[in-house]
């Protein structure tokens, strides 16, 4: 455990060793008694400064929300029966009772209360009677929570509710921008995309959008539209055609098995005669099936290996040999023509790949700019939306009021799973409560992580 406030320090007994002022920042790893540490730390927390109605419990999940709160309630119940037990013991029984003690709260709490065990039952009984006024939910649900209590404070006094169909809305709306958009190309780029598999189903783009819509106050990195050259690529692939391919056979002395260089190719193309069957073989019925069927037949799965291979031999087919070898290869007219060839085939699969991620982040913006004007014609929101909004109202001298009137209705926040929290949650959980001029007033907040993680 690190407090981070007045100074670092490092604790391996969170349980017995907290102050429960400033920052404090508690790293566990998945079975080391996390949960257990938490609702401890709650007990200690109840019977000191703090009632249920003053604390805030989040977790990432409803589930675990549900967990951490059985949890506490189980806690406290333990604890008050275990103070029950302690009613007859005299001072040095008591003293004895916290030496034998093996539970690390149960020890610090008999020390701190072993002269008000009385008082100590009966805080433990109103804190029991009163656990249900104790927040135990996730940090969207809070934002929600905290925006209806202080509507007037924070000037969003208009109300919405939660939707249950932000999924439908969202995937309606990725189906509208995805329309729109394919009826705005030439539907040269539409098959290009197609045969490349980089246009897809609406399906396929919910992710990537749902997941820029958890993050409602990030901006994206505009990606810039490319300008796809589909008509100069089919003009190359047609003055590819045109060459008087029987030229090939000037090369029969680097790929035959009896031409005078071929001992100089590298061994993936001696193996087998590669290099002659890719250049004799290979190319020529490539060739003419371009002839017969265009340039879309390049995007077949049967010749994706051959232009591999050519996009190799264009590159280096020749180990160290003589500098008039090596040019009289890569020199060749034929090799010349296939190297700008696989140039301008490289440039068109960027270029889709570009427009690809184009449409991503096209499908992501709009979407994040049409959902909140279709969530408010149907006065709907999203816990999203929400927490753009809560982070709008904590801007500026009247977001620092509303800051202060929370701090003062919940002056203690636990946050759990806090390496799950994204952006605008903690810039919420920033303006509120970790700030260095709330530490004095005795503002606390614990933040548990499950792996490494530096904290900001």
């Amino acid at each position: 455990m690190t407090t981070l406030t007045p100074a670092a320090a490092i604790s391996y007994h969170p349980i017995v060793d907290m102050q429960f002022k400033g920052l404090h920042w508690i790293e566990a790893s998945a079975g080391t008694g996390k949960t257990f540490t938490l609702s401890s730390l709650m007990v200690r927390i109840f019977l000191g400064d703090y009632l249920p109605n003053q604390v805030i419990a989040t977790t990432f999940t409803r589930a675990a929300a549900a967990e951490l709160k059985g949890r506490i309630r189980s806690r406290l119940v333990d604890t008050l029966r275990y103070f029950e037990t302690c009613q007859t013991l005299t001072q040095s029984e008591l003293q004895q009772k916290v030496a034998a003690e093996s539970d690390p709260l149960y020890q610090k709490l008999l020390q701190d209360y072993a002269p008000r065990v009385d008082y100590a039952r009966e805080r433990l009984k109103l804190v029991i009677d009163q656990l249900d006024e104790l927040f135990v939910g996730t940090l969207d649900s809070f934002s929600q929570k905290l925006l209806r209590e202080f509507a007037f404070e924070s000037g969003k006094i208009e109300r919405a509710e939660i939707t249950d169909d932000a999924k439908q809305y969202t995937q309606q709306l990725i189906h509208d921008v995805l329309r729109e958009w394919i009826q705005q190309q030439p539907q040269n780029i539409l098959d290009y995309l197609l045969l490349n598999k980089k246009l897809k189903s609406q399906q396929a783009y919910v992710a990537v959008v749902e997941n820029s819509l958890n993050f409602a106050s990030a901006h994206f990195q505009a990606v810039a539209a490319p300008e796809v050259d589909v008509d100069g690529f089919n003009q190359q692939v047609e003055h590819l055609l045109g060459l008087d391919w029987s030229r090939i056979a000037e090369l029969a002395d680097y790929y035959a098995a009896d031409g005078a260089h071929f001992k100089l190719l590298a061994k993936k193309w001696r193996d087998d005669q590669k290099l002659q069957q890719l250049l004799t073989l290979k190319l020529p019925e490539m060739l003419e099936v371009l002839k017969q069927q265009g340039s879309y037949a390049l995007f077949a799965p049967l010749y994706a290996e051959t232009l591999k291979n050519l996009s190799d031999a264009t590159n280096k087919v020749l180990n160290k040999c003589p500098d008039e070898v090596l040019q009289g290869f890569q020199q060749h007219a034929l090799i010349r023509e296939l190297t700008a060839f696989m140039q301008s085939l490289d440039k068109l699969s960027f270029d889709l790949d570009t427009l690809d991620s184009y449409l991503q982040f096209y499908l992501a913006s709009q979407v994040k700019k049409r959902l909140p004007q279709v969530l408010q014609q149907k006065g709907e929101t999203t816990f999203a939306q929400q927490i753009r909004t809560l982070a709008d109202a904590l801007q500026d001298a009247q977001g620092a009021r509303f800051a202060r009137f929370v701090q003062a209705r919940y002056p203690l926040i636990l946050v759990d799973e806090f390496q799950d929290t994204n952006q605008d949650q903690d810039n919420m959980l920033a303006r509120i409560w970790r700030d260095a001029g709330h530490y004095a007033r005795k503002l606390l907040i614990l933040c548990t992580l499950e792996c490494d993680r530096t904290f900001a």
